[in-house]
C-alpha cells in the first residue's frame, strides 16, 4: 500500500453523522472545527462526571450539538483590502446596534441608532455620518427593517455578530454578571454560565476557517475580569463535564492558567500520542527574522502541551554566518542549542540540480526539551550564509531550497524508518509541517517519492505560508526550467503553476493534506491563489514572557507583588520609567517607537514617519525611537540616510524631544525597547504584513499600538480600539484616514495625554497587558496540534479506502 501523502480526503468534523462520513451529503474539504474532539478510539462521545447537574449538562450538550457551523464559508473580516478605517467604523457600529437592540431582543429606533453611532465614532476619532454605515450594515445583512422604516433590528444572531465584529463589551457584560452571580452562589448561575460559554463556542465555530481569531472576542472579554473572577471562571470550567472539551474552553483555560492539564494530548490530539511533530523552516533557533521566532515560540509551546507523550522536532539549516556576515555559534544563541557535537549524527545523500550531494545532520536539544536537528552542506556553499543567495560564494535560492527540502525529507524518512523498527506494532505515523517558500518543495518531493518508499506511509503533511511575498515565483520559461532542474514529475507540475508562472509555495499548499496561513487577513488575501485547496488561518502566537522579560523585570523591581498579567497603571508607568533610563532615554518624556526592517513597505515614510510628522512629534516633546535593521538594498540605505540627516537636524535644534536611530539591532535590544515604549507605530503598506505584530508584542509590555487605517495582519485587531473618553477602554489607535495629519493627530493625543494626564494614559497601557493574553503561543500551538490530529485521522481513513 502506498503512503497517503498528498491525498485529498474530505474534511469532516468529528460530530457529523455516519452518513455524512460515508459520503452522503459530504462537503468539500475544509478546516475541521470539532464540537467534541474524538477520543483515542475516534469516538466523540463524552460521559458526564459523577455529580454533574443533569439539567445543566443537558442544556450545555444541546447547545454543543447545535454548535456545528451553519455557514462553513462565513467570512470573519469585513472591508478587508479597503484602504480606509471603515472596517472599524462597521465594528463599532455593530456594537452599538447590539446594545440598543438588547442583543436582538427588541428593535432600535433609527434616530437613536444614528445618534449613538456618531457619538461612539467621535470617541474613537473616526467621525463619520451614521447613515452610510447603517446602509452598509443593511446590505451586509446585519440590520433589517423591523416593520417600519424608523426601526431596525438585528438580522443575525448577536453572538455571531460579536465574534465577527469584535464586540468584546457585549460578551464581557454577560460574563461579568454571570461570574459574579456564580461567586455569590445565586441559583441557576452555573447553568447560565454554561449556556453562555456554549453559545460563545457555537458563535466562534461559525467561522471555521479562522479558529484562533474567532475565539478572540470571548478571550478578550475574559481578560477584562478581575483576578478573583478569573479564578472563579477557571474553577467553573474545569468542573464542567461537557464544556471542558470545547476548544474555546481549552483556549480560555490555557490562557488563564498558563499550563496544559495532565493528559492534554489524549484529550485533544490523541493521534499524536507516542508520535512526532516535525516542523521544518529556513530559520529557527537561529532567528534571522520573524519566521525564526515563530518556530521557536510554537515548537516550545507544542512541547509544553505534549510533554513526554509526543516528540516535537525542529529542523533548520546549520548556517555558518548571519545575513550580515557575522559567524553564528549555535551553542551561544539566546536559546542555546545543547549537546551539539562537532561531527554529524547522520550523513545523508540528496539530489540537487540532478547531482547527488552529501548533507550532514546534527542532533541536539534545548532547554524546552525540543529535539533539534541542524542540516549542513559539507560543501559549504548552500548553508554558508543565511538568506545570502548568490552572494559571497553562497548557492542560489533554487539550489538551497532543493537541498534543504530534500535533506529534511530524507532526515525525517530515516528517523521514522528507525521508529518503525523500534516500535513495531506500537508505531504511529508523524505530522510534518513545512514552513514557507524555501521548504514548500518538501511536499511534492515526498509525493514523488511515496510510491518508492513507505517510510512515511500514514504521515500527515501540513503546509504553512507565512508571508505575502516569499512564495518563490518563477514566470514563464524560468518556471519550466526550475521544474526541470528539480526533476519534478509531469503529474505533479500542475501544482506549481499559476497563470504563466510557477509558484513554489502553491506546490506545498496544493499537495499537502492540510494548509494554513498566519492570520485571518493573510488567509483571505492569499487563498485565491490555490482555489482548490482549503486554507485555514492559524494566527501566530507569542512567547509573552520572553517578549516582555525586561518589562517584567522592571515591574518586579517596582513592586515584587505586581501581577505581570494584570499590573496597575501606576506600576506600568514606574516600570517604563526604569526601562527608559536603562536605554539612556528621558523618563519624563513619552517614547514613540518602531522596531523592524527599515524598508519602504514598513518604514511609513509617506505617512506616520514623514519628516513633518517626526518634526512635529519632537517639537511636542516626544522621543521618537526607530530601531530599523538596514537591509542590503539601495532603498533601505536611502531611508536610513534620510532619517540620519533628519536626526542630526532636529537634535541640533535642541527641541524638547529627540529622534533616536539604531541601524542594526537584535532581539535583546528590541525587548528592552518594547519595555520602554509608550506607543508603538507599525505603519505597514497594504498587503505586506501577514502577522508581524507578534514579532514586536508591545501590548505584553504595557505599550499602546498604532497601525494604518486599513486591516493589516493583526496589527490593529490584536487588541481593541481606544475609547478616548473611557479610561482603560482599549489599547489600539487607528487613524481616521491615511493622511499624515490623521496619523499625527493620533500620535499627538498620546503625547499630550502623557504630559497632561499620565495617570489616565496608564489605564489604557495596563489594559494593553491584559489584551495581550490571547496572543500566547500555547493557544496557537494547541490549534496546530488539533488540526494535525484531525489530518492524521483523514489520512488514515484515506489509506484504508485504498
Amino acid at each position: 500500500m502506498v503512503g497517503a501523502i498528498g491525498k485529498k480526503a474530505p474534511v469532516l468534523p468529528a460530530s457529523v453523522s455516519k452518513a455524512a462520513r460515508s459520503g452522503a451529503g459530504a462537503e468539500k474539504a475544509g478546516p475541521s472545527m470539532d464540537v467534541l474532539p474524538p477520543g483515542p478510539t475516534g469516538s466523540s462521545a463524552i460521559t458526564a462526571k459523577p455529580g454533574a447537574s443533569e439539567a445543566s449538562s443537558k442544556a450545555a450538550f444541546a447547545l454543543a450539538l447545535d454548535a456545528q457551523p451553519s455557514r462553513r464559508n462565513a467570512k470573519l473580516l469585513e472591508a478587508l483590502g479597503e484602504t480606509s478605517a471603515d472596517w472599524l467604523r462597521l465594528d463599532l457600529s455593530v456594537g452599538v446596534a447590539i446594545e440598543l437592540t438588547k442583543a436582538g431582543k427588541r428593535p432600535a429606533e433609527l434616530g437613536a441608532l444614528k445618534k449613538e453611532i456618531e457619538r461612539v465614532l467621535s470617541r474613537h476619532d473616526l467621525m463619520a455620518g451614521a447613515q452610510p454605515v447603517i446602509d452598509r450594515l443593511r446590505k451586509l445583512g446585519v440590520l433589517a427593517e423591523a416593520g417600519t422604516k424608523s426601526q431596525l433590528e438585528l438580522a443575525m444572531p448577536a453572538e455571531e455578530l460579536a465574534v465577527r465584529h469584535g464586540d468584546v463589551a457585549f460578551v464581557a457584560r454577560s460574563l461579568t454578571q454571570l461570574v459574579s452571580a456564580l461567586r455569590e452562589g445565586k441559583p441557576g448561575a452555573a447553568k447560565q454560565l454554561e449556556e453562555l460559554v456554549a453559545s460563545s463556542n457555537k458563535a466562534s465555530n461559525s467561522f471555521p476557517r479562522y479558529p484562533v481569531e474567532a475565539r478572540w472576542t470571548f478571550l478578550k472579554a475574559v481578560t477584562s475580569l478581575d483576578p478573583v473572577s478569573q479564578k472563579s471562571l477557571v474553577d467553573a470550567l474545569e468542573k464542567s463535564p461537557l464544556l471542558r472539551h470545547f476548544p474555546l474552553v481549552d483556549s480560555t483555560l490555557l490562557m488563564l492558567t498558563g499550563k496544559a492539564p495532565e493528559g492534554w494530548v489524549a484529550k485533544y490530539a490523541p493521534r499524536l500520542a507516542d508520535s512526532a511533530v516535525y516542523t521544518v523552516a529556513a530559520e529557527g533557533w537561529f532567528a534571522a527574522g520573524g519566521l525564526g521566532r515563530v518556530q521557536q515560540y510554537h515548537s516550545a509551546a507544542m512541547k509544553k502541551l505534549t510533554g513526554d507523550s509526543t516528540r516535537i522536532v525542529t529542523i533548520e539549516p546549520y548556517y555558518e554566518k548571519s545575513p550580515s556576515g557575522v559567524p553564528i555559534d549555535y551553542r551561544k544563541l539566546p536559546t542555546p542549542v545543547q549537546g551539539l557535537a562537532d561531527s554529524p549524527t547522520l550523513e545523508l545523500s540528496v539530489r540537487v540540480a540532478g547531482e547527488t550531494v552529501k548533507a550532514h545532520a546534527f542532533k541536539a536539544t534545548n532547554e524546552y526539551g525540543v529535539e533539534v536537528w541542524l542540516i549542513k552542506d559539507p560543501g559549504g556553499s548552500l548553508t554558508r550564509g543565511c538568506y545570502s543567495y548568490g552572494k559571497d560564494g553562497c548557492g542560489s535560492w533554487e539550489d538551497f531550497t532543493e537541498f534543504f527540502s530534500r535533506a529534511s525529507l530524507e532526515l525525517v524518512k530515516r528517523l521514522e524508518a528507525n521508529q518503525r523498527v523500534e516500535r513495531g506494532d506500537a508505531y504511529r505515523p508523524p505530522a510534518i509541517i513545512a514552513n514557507d517558500g524555501q521548504v514548500a518543495p518538501l511536499i511534492p518531493f515526498a509525493r514523488a517519492d511515496e510510491t518508492k518508499d513507505s517510510a512515511l506511509e500514514g504521515a500527515a503533511m501540513w503546509m504553512v505560508t507565512h508571508t505575502y511575498r516569499n512564495r518563490g515565483l518563477f514566470p514563464g520559461s524560468s518556471g519550466d526550467a526550475l521544474l526541470s532542474r528539480w526533476q519534478i514529475p509531469n503529474e505533479l507540475r500542475a501544482d506549481f503553476w499559476r497563470i504563466a508562472e510557477a509558484d513554489v509555495t502553491s506546490s506545498g499548499v496544493r499537495g499537502a493534506d492540510g494548509a494554513s496561513a498566519v492570520s485571518a487577513a493573510h488567509r483571505d488575501e492569499v487563498a485565491y491563489i490555490d482555489p482548490s485547496s482549503e486554507l485555514v488561518a492559524i494566527t501566530n502566537g507569542d512567547n509573552r514572557v520572553a517578549s516582555s522579560r525586561e518589562f517584567r523585570r522592571h515591574l518586579a523591581a517596582v513592586d515584587p507583588k505586581a501581577d505581570p498579567d494584570q499590573p496597575t497603571p501606576a506600576q506600568v508607568a514606574a516600570a517604563k520609567r526604569r526601562a527608559k533610563v536603562d536605554l539612556g532615554l528621558d523618563p519624563d518624556r513619552p517614547v514613540l517607537a518602531y522596531s523592524g526592517r527599515l524598508v519602504p513597505e514598513k518604514a511609513g515614510r509617506d505617512r506616520a514617519f514623514s519628516n513633518s510628522n517626526i518634526d512635529g512629534l519632537v517639537k511636542a516633546g516626544a522621543q521618537v525611537v526607530i530601531y530599523g535593521n538596514v537591509q542590503a538594498t539601495q532603498d533601505s540605505r536611502k531611508i536610513f540616510e534620510e532619517l540620519s540627516a533628519l536626526s542630526e537636524k532636529l537634535n541640533a535644534e535642541g527641541g524638547p524631544g529627540r529622534l533616536v536611530l539604531k541601524p542594526s539591532f537584535g532581539i535583546d535590544d528590541q525587548v528592552k525597547l518594547l519595555a520602554a515604549t509608550d506607543l508603538q507605530i507599525q505603519d505597514s503598506d497594504r498587503g505586506t504584513g501577514a502577522a508581524e505584530y507578534t514579532e514586536a508584542d508591545v501590548s505584553a509590555n504595557g505599550g499602546l499600538q498604532l497601525g494604518p487605517p486599513w486591516i493589516e495582519g493583526i496589527i490593529q485587531r490584536q487588541g481593541r480600539s481606544i475609547d478616548r473618553k473611557q479610561p482603560g477602554e482599549g489599547n489600539t489607535l487607528v487613524p481616521r484616514d491615511a493622511s499624515q495629519g490623521a496619523y499625527l493627530d493620533a500620535m499627538r493625543w498620546v503625547v499630550s495625554t502623557f504630559f497632561e494626564s499620565p495617570d489616565l494614559l496608564g489605564t489604557w497601557q495596563a489594559t494593553s497587558v491584559k489584551l495581550s493574553r490571547p496572543l500566547e503561543a500555547m493557544l496557537t500551538s494547541a490549534e496546530y496540534l488539533r488540526q494535525l490530529d484531525r489530518t492524521l485521522a483523514r489520512v488514515a481513513e484515506s489509506t484504508k479506502e485504498e
